[in-house]
């Protein structure tokens, strides 16, 4: 696949993907707790969509993009969860 093949987005993500993105939600989570529990919510809304996008039309780029909001609902609800259980 070449980079002239994928979206703004795609390409945004490609750009990240060494980011260690539960460590950023830790520190959003700290910063705005109510902020993130929406971010939550639209990543998990995002989460779904692109899930059932990949379940109709499986290709490289659908089941790349739920895999990878997948992993962005995990590390934010991780990050969350953590900060609450520090009470």
């Amino acid at each position: 696949m070449t980079g002239s093949s994928l979206s703004n987005s795609d390409r945004g993500a490609q750009a990240v993907d060494g980011v260690d993105d539960t460590h950023v939600y830790r520190r959003l989570v700290v910063m705005d707790p109510p902020g993130m529990r929406s971010l939550i919510v639209e990543l998990t809304r995002m989460a779904r969509e692109s899930s059932t996008e990949a379940g109709r039309n499986a290709t490289l780029v659908t089941v790349a993009r739920a895999k990878r909001n997948a992993q962005a609902l995990a590390a934010a609800q991780a990050a969350y969860a953590a900060f609450d259980a520090q009470g």
